[in-house]
């Protein structure tokens, strides 16, 4: 049964995604979050599972799993460690602890919630308005206006021509 520590904003700059964050949104997200324990051999992950979480390690060792049989063993101070350990869905890989391990179990659809803000506060800050004076509609102005609409929408489409 995982045990519950509240974690700090330094431990969560730790990781890729979270490091950019403000120190107001990290305090936000670590208010909300708390680090889960899992004895050696738990399953933290099985294959083909639908849990709509994202997982950090914090501590310990993992192996994961793919279903071809592959195999990757990760501890807390590696560098892929900094990344979460199989966001995809349905899962393509089996998650198990080699060791008394800490992690973070985070609801995807929180972080994915705090990155569209972050995404759109940043858009705003860097875009300029062009206003089109008689008519001036060429190709690239309506090909620039059409990515803008797709960025904003988070569905960005870019033909090759």
């Amino acid at each position: 049964m995982p045990t519950a520590e509240f974690i700090n904003k330094e431990t969560l700059r730790r990781f890729s995604r979270l490091e950019d964050l403000s120190n107001q949104e990290l305090e936000s997200l670590a208010a909300h979050l708390v680090v889960a324990e899992a004895p050696k051999r738990a399953e933290l992950i099985s294959l083909g599972s639908e849990d709509e979480n994202t997982i950090y390690l914090v501590e310990g060792t993992v192996r994961i799993e793919a279903a071809d049989g592959g195999t990757k063993v990760i501890t807390h101070t590696d560098p892929a460690a900094k990344h979460h350990i199989s966001r995809l869905r349905p899962s393509r890989y089996r998650v198990v602890s080699l060791t008394k391990v800490q992690y973070l179990k985070i609801e995807n659809d929180q972080l994915d919630s705090l990155f569209s803000i972050e995404l759109h506060s940043k858009l705003i800050d860097h875009y300029q308005v062009y206003e089109l004076i008689d008519g001036d509609s060429d190709l690239s102005s309506n090909y620039l206006l059409q990515i803008y609409k797709d960025i904003s929408q988070e569905a960005p489409i870019v033909p090759s021509w």
